[in-house]
């Protein structure tokens, strides 16, 4: 556990799968690397964050809930470029490319899939706000099946 201030950041390792994509999952933003200072999301050629006009970049960010395969337990996190390079094995640009009938077939072929995720869980004690991102992930085998004969 890292704690800097009042905020408060854990690392967990967490076997779930994908049970609910909230749609988009590719948006404009006004940059999508990590260190960009502004990464707001650009609607109609405006970020909506500082009010510059951009024509954006397709960038994955969206909310993934996720079920634990051992438990009960349900989180939505927040998913963005690792999550959906590897989920959806496209960068972003690709991905908004493809027909409706492509992209529904990638959420199809990542619900329900027993998956490995490092999420990061950050807590603010002066904003009292929780906020979980998917940092990291792979899909798990399926065990194979052995036929008695």
């Amino acid at each position: 556990m890292r704690q800097s201030g009042n905020t408060t950041k854990e690392y967990h390792n967490v076997i779930a799968s994908c049970e609910d994509i909230a749609l988009p999952v590719v948006k404009l933003k006004h940059a999508s690397n990590f260190t960009a200072p502004c990464k707001g999301i650009v609607i109609e050629g405006r970020c909506k964050h500082c009010g510059e006009f951009v024509p954006g970049v397709p960038a994955y960010s969206t909310t993934v809930s996720l079920q634990s395969m051992n438990t009960d337990l349900r989180i939505k996190v927040t998913a963005s470029e690792k999550w959906g390079n590897v989920a959806f094995g496209l960068d972003a640009g690709s991905f908004h490319l493809l027909s409706r009938e492509e992209k529904e077939e990638k959420y199809e072929s990542v619900q329900c899939v027993k998956t490995w995720f490092k999420l990061m869980v950050q807590y603010d004690l002066q904003k009292n706000d929780l906020f979980v991102c998917i940092i990291a992930m792979k899909v798990l085998p399926r065990k194979k099946k052995f036929k008695l004969s």
